[in-house]
């Protein structure tokens, strides 16, 4: 009689530990978070990335299509910049300085003031090309990425095939690193955006009585851009240093639990879901799983829990996510079947729902169907807002529920067969 008190308590004392170490450890986390967004630095920073760029709220920060349309605007003499070739200009001189590569003479001071010049962009795939009366110079613009394999000599030919000039080629990245083809270092001058984004500034300064706002607008958040998100030279990535040396833990933390692109995109899945009106179902990292009011109503919850199905059910409507290696992240539209549960209710959802045929009564597998791929978004590195989200449900979603009514009503019609069979067995 007395060792069974003893032994509950001897049950229960580390589980009261535990949730003691837990409380702590909540708590410690509470404090270092709170240490964090107290901290001055932070509100800078938070402040700072809200400030209106064009760049930002367009989401092209890194895009390296739109770094070369926007140089190119920069180096046309009679673009609507109003600087005439000042840029230009001082790209050139800077490239003339450098020491003749092979094949290439270098620009003389006579070349490097020119009223006229042809700018190109993706000409035979060259980001930038710059005709000149003598030269054409030939622009490689690197900004995440590198150079593939005989890119740039394939550039090269295709130039000097193409023009009676002297080419001149240049290699342009955040850092002026030499290309990736040690073959094409002699023919490649390297050019870094810190000339670039130092010649944008002297130009803002020396025109800022003359230049429109709008055009002073454009070039300063394009020279803040490439400082903050190529570089990490702006006052903010400093700031952000500082805070990460001073926070390190509670940063560290927040990063690994940071919702990614698949889950955030599950989280709009999910709340579509449940603004139509269904029931969601058993919840996962990859899955959005749900089903219709009158099916919820008719199919009796009779599995066993397992496999994340741990509401019990044994069919549901299945969104899984994956993210591709070319970047886009699709949604397929499956039906499942659970394998436990009454098996003759089963056997019936299986023939319904089209899913291969199996030995259902000894089968231990899920029977899934896919019945309809969606690419959510094509690529993922440009992120995820409602405004991408929105436009997908306004797209795709009548095909989902045309999916979603032609199956549940097809289990609907054979609603009485359904009943029978829950009515004449016990739950499998």
């Amino acid at each position: 009689m007395t060792d069974s008190p003893r032994q509950e308590t001897t049950l229960q004392e580390p589980q009261g530990e535990r949730l003691e170490s837990e409380r702590l450890e909540r708590a410690e986390i509470l404090r270092k978070y709170s240490g964090l967004v107290n901290d001055v630095d932070f509100d800078q920073v938070e402040l700072g990335l809200k400030e209106a760029n064009i760049f930002s709220i367009l989401g092209i920060q890194r895009r390296e299509i739109r770094h070369s349309n926007f140089l190119a605007w920069m180096f046309d003499p009679n673009g609507s910049h109003g600087i005439g070739n000042a840029f230009l200009r001082r790209f050139l001189r800077d490239i003339s300085l450098e020491s003749p590569k092979q094949g290439q003479p270098s620009l003389d001071i006579a070349d490097t003031s020119p009223k006229t010049a042809e700018i190109r962009r993706e000409w035979r795939n060259i980001d930038i090309l710059v005709i000149l009366d003598k030269h054409v110079i030939c622009i490689e613009n690197k900004v995440d990425s590198s150079d593939h394999e005989n890119q740039l000599s394939k550039y090269k030919n295709v130039v000097q095939s193409q023009f009676r000039k002297s080419a001149v080629f240049v290699y342009l990245t955040p850092d002026g690193r030499p290309p990736n083809d040690k073959g094409q270092h002699q023919h490649y001058t390297n050019y870094s955006y810190d000339k670039i984004v130092a010649h944008a500034e002297r130009l803002l300064l020396l025109h800022e009585r003359t230049l429109p706002s709008n055009i002073k607008t454009y070039i300063k958040d394009y020279t803040l851009n490439i400082r903050r998100n190529l570089m990490q030279q702006d006052h903010l990535n400093e700031l952000a240093q500082k805070l990460y040396a001073n926070h390190k833990e509670a940063l560290d933390f927040i990063f690994a639990n940071r919702p990614d692109v698949v889950s955030q995109v599950r989280d709009y899945f999910s709340a579509k879901v449940r603004n139509e009106g269904f029931v969601e179902g058993s919840r996962s990292r990859a899955f959005v799983r749900f089903t219709t009011q009158e099916l919820n109503s008719l199919l009796l919850r009779q599995g066993n829990g397992s496999g994340g199905w741990q509401m019990r059910e044994q069919f549901l409507f299945e969104f899984e996510f994956s993210d591709r290696s070319n970047n886009q992240l699709i949604a397929l539209l499956k039906t499942g079947v659970h394998p436990s549960g009454n098996q003759e209710i089963r056997r019936i959802l299986i023939e319904i729902t089209g899913s291969p045929p199996v030995d259902i009564p000894s089968s231990s597998r899920f029977s899934v169907r896919t019945k309809h791929t969606f690419t959510v978004l094509s690529d993922i590195t440009g992120g995820i807002d409602d405004n991408l989200m929105n436009n997908f449900f306004e797209t795709e979603w009548p095909r989902i529920l045309d999916i979603v009514n032609d199956v549940s009503q097809s289990i609907l019609d054979r609603s009485e067969e359904i009943k029978s069979i829950y009515g004449s067995s016990p739950p499998g």
